[in-house]
This record gives structure tokens, sequence and C-alpha cells, in this order.
């Protein structure tokens, strides 16, 4: 992972350090070493030499110095090497805690969880809140100065709206109404600092973060740490789990599709999202030419923020959109044009009455993307037949149900080799014709006669009985 400048030096406590940090952005993917008469250093690396030699000040005659971009780290009195050795240590201690972060959100793992690896970072009063202000993990509660802010948690487990809107100000006392979705220090009025930021999966807000740093030195670490563990905290399972009431929106759908249990709420939630009505469908896009999923998503975001009320999320290598009927031609028309039907294959299911049919409509729009091999728009009305038949075979009872009629001919033909079978499937296939079934096998008409009037005696079939062709013509078209 890149690191800070204020994460650098918050692992350098026992060395004795002056800080002059410009720019604090998580741009520092390595270290490299300074040399005599290099006076600029790129972001993208911590550089470790000589302060003399960087500043040009003999105060510094025996002081080292970390240096990227703007920023720099002065330690005084401090060993080359054991120095280097830290800064080495430093990457190695945040790339651990960022791999066990890694693996808890894809685990979906606690909040609390999650909390324990970080809470070492900062060791300061860190929250994380739903969206409604109701606080769901913490560390560190005890150690919270703002009295107000800590009574609203004891008491009713939440923030309180008050505090949210119209409580802290910025630096320069602007009253800060909203949160943002970048780290952001604000202060109370009685000069205690909140670092904030909104926590969010694919553009939608689920929660938000707060940390009350003692240090103003801290706000700028607090910051990094913030936006370093964001992501992660935003999949922890209070904000993926398809019970909880604070799951995202494209979670609940991406689990809605997938034949996930998911509270009303959430479905309540998904037709508020893309307008009430009295249907609904469900888009599946394959994309030819975009195997990039980031630009997948990019693309659907894009969709998804247009007039065109929807909602959208990956399964798999396709893309689903909800969409409600009336706004369904607006949809079609922005993916042609974002995602190119020349190069997509967009299929679109049957209109559904409730969002609780939506696993049944995605298999038929996923069917009816991939019922051609060239790309292009088509609708599951156009395809039901296809559909329905491909449903039935995918049904393990399937086989079981077949006409008797095809397995007795298939192992009276093993032995007598008749040709039976091949004319059974020939006379059901030309509609019972007699004069064109016998063309299309080359024999005379009689023989024909002859073979229909075996296969009724050898399968008690009546190939008159209508009832009995089309559970014949059925099975024959599910058996292929």
């Amino acid at each position: 992972m890149k690191l800070s400048m204020s994460m650098i030096e918050s692992y350098l406590a026992r060395h004795n350090t002056e800080s002059n940090l410009q720019d604090n952005e998580r741009t520092i993917h390595g270290m490299r070493f300074l040399s005599s008469s290099q006076q600029r250093s790129s972001r993208e690396y911590v550089y470790i030499g000589q302060a003399r030699d960087y500043l040009k000040d003999p105060e510094y005659a025996d002081a080292l110095i970390l240096a990227s971009g703007k920023s720099h780290i002065v330690c005084r009195e401090s060993d080359y090497e054991e120095l280097l050795n830290d800064v080495l240590s430093a990457f190695d201690y945040f790339n651990e805690i960022d791999q066990r972060l890694m693996k808890a959100a894809a685990l979906g793992s606690p909040l609390d969880e999650m909390l324990e690896a970080t809470d070492p970072t900062l060791r300061e009063p860190f929250m994380v809140f739903g969206i409604d202000g109701t606080l769901l993990a913490a560390t560190r509660l005890d150690r919270l100065s703002n009295a107000q802010l800590r009574r609203n948690l004891e008491q009713r487990g939440s923030l309180g709206a008050e505090l949210i809107g119209g409580y802290f100000t910025d630096k320069a006392g602007a009253v800060q109404h909203d949160l943002t979705d970048f780290a952001r220090a604000s202060y109370g009025p009685d000069g205690e600092v909140a670092v904030s930021r909104y926590l969010s999966q694919n553009g939608e807000r689920t929660g938000f973060i707060m940390c009350f740093p003692h240090d103003e030195a801290k706000i700028g670490l607090a910051m990094s740490i913030e936006e370093a563990f964001a992501p992660y905290l935003a999949q922890a399972g209070e904000f993926t789990d398809a019970l909880s009431p604070y799951q995202s929106q494209h979670h609940a759908l991406s689990d809605l599709i997938g034949g996930k249990e998911i509270t009303h709420e959430a479905r309540e939630r998904l037709a508020d999202a893309v307008g009430r009505a009295q249907g609904y469908y469900l888009v599946c896009v394959q994309s030819l030419a975009i195997r990039n999923r980031t630009q997948r998503l990019l693309l659907a975001t894009e969709i998804e923020k247009s007039p065109t009320s929807c909602l959208a999320c990956e399964v798999g290598d396709a893309v689903a959109f909800l969409v409600n009927e009336n706004a369904l031609s607006g949809l079609v028309n922005q993916i042609v044009r974002r995602f190119d039907a020349k190069s997509a294959a967009i299929g679109i299911s049957m209109q559904i009455a409730g969002i609780v049919r939506a696993p049944v409509a995605w298999r038929q729009a996923r069917f009816s993307s991939e019922s051609a091999a060239e790309p292009g728009v088509r609708y599951c009305r156009d395809l039901a037949l296809p559909f329905l038949l491909e449903t039935l075979r995918n049904e393990p009872a399937t086989a079981d149900l077949l006409h008797p009629a095809l397995a007795t001919l298939s192992t009276y033909d093993e032995g007598a080799r008749s040709d039976l079978p091949q004319t059974l499937r020939a006379y059901v296939a030309t509609g019972c014709n007699q004069a064109e079934c016998a063309r299309r096998l080359h024999v005379h008409l009689n023989t024909l006669k002859y073979r229909l009037r075996r296969i009724e005696e050898l399968t008690g079939l009546d190939l008159k009985d209508q009832d009995d062709l089309f559970y014949l013509r059925l099975s024959i078209e599910l058996e292929q």
C-alpha cells in the first residue's frame, strides 16, 4: 500500500523528529537515498539522507532527514542504520494491516474485528456509524473528550442529528452542515477536532467514520488512516450482510439476484431507488470489448446517475440493471450508447410484478444475452419458448420425466439396429406428415407405416392421441 509522510512519522516515535508536512497524500510506495546535491524529491518515494545537505542549514549538521515532495521529517541524534530499518519496517507494518483488512473485507467480517486491526495505528477514539447515525463499532471511547457526544453515545447509541448538522465548523468558523466523501477535519465549540468522512459502496453512502485526535499533530495521520482503510470498512458485515439494515442497495440487489433472502425493508429501498411501478425488468449487459472490471462499473455508475432511474450491480463478468417499466426504453438507449451495442450482448427479462421475482428475471436476462454468439439487444419475450425449454432441461428431475417411449426405443435399437428412434423423431419433426417424413428418411411410404406400427407395438404409444404426441414432442425437445 502507499503511505503518507504522517504515517511514516507515526512509526518513528523513538526518534527525535521535527516535521514540516506541506503535503500529506498517500503517494509513497518506496524509499530512495538522497545525494549530497539533491534538492528535490519525488512524492512517490521517501528519501533518506543528511539534513544539512538537503536544508543547507548548519543547525542540522548532525541530523538525518526523510523527504518526499514538499514535506520532510528531520531526525536529530538518530543512527542512520536504525532510521533506515525503521522506515522499512513502517512499510511492512502498514502493509500487514492492509492485508489483514483486505482479507476481512473479502469475508465480510464484523467491524469490531477490523477496528482491532486499525487501532494500533492511531490510538485515538475511532467510531463507525450507520448512515442514520447509529454507532456500529468503536475503539477508545473512554478517551473521548466531547461530553455531549459521549453522552449521546452512552444513552442512545447514536450520534444525534444535532451533532451532524451545525455542530462542527471549519478552521475559519464556517458551519459544516454535512460530511464529505473524503477525510476532512472539523472543529467543535470547545476546540475538539473530529476527522470524518462517508463510507461508500459503488458511489452509495452507507455510513460514516469519525476519529477524535487529541493532538492537532495527529490530524494528518487520522486523515491518512481514514482514507487508507475506509474502503475496507465499507465492506464489513454490518454493510454487506443480507439481513443488515445498513446493507447498501447495490449489495441488496446483488444478494437478491443471487437468490439470497433480504429483508422486506431492503426490498422497499430497492423499489424506492428505481421508482415504484407496476412492473420491473432486469437487464444483463456483457461487454465483449470492455474486459476491465473498473471501467464496466464506472460506466454502470454513470448510467445510474443519468436521468434514467435504475440500480446496477456486478454479477460475475456481467452488469445487472434493475429498472421500472416506465424507464426501460431510456435505460436500453443509455446502455447501447455507452457500452456500444456492436460489442455488447444485452439481454432484457420478461416484466416482473415485484422485485422479489428478481432472481427469475435475472436468469431470463442472462439467457437472452447469451442466446446468440453475436452482440446485440435481445428480449426474453422473443425467446420465451427456448428459455422455458432450457429451464426444464436444467431441472435434475426432467431426465426421469421424459416420455418412456424414447428410452424403450433406444434400448431396443441397441440390439436390433432398427432405425425406429430416428423414424419417430422425424415423424414428430414433420408435424406427423407421413409423406413428408418418408421423403425426409428416403424410404417408401409403406415402409414408414410399418415402422410406425412397430413403434406403437413396442412402446404402447398412440400416435393419434394429441396429448401423447404433445408429451412426446416436448420430451424430444428437452432431450436435445
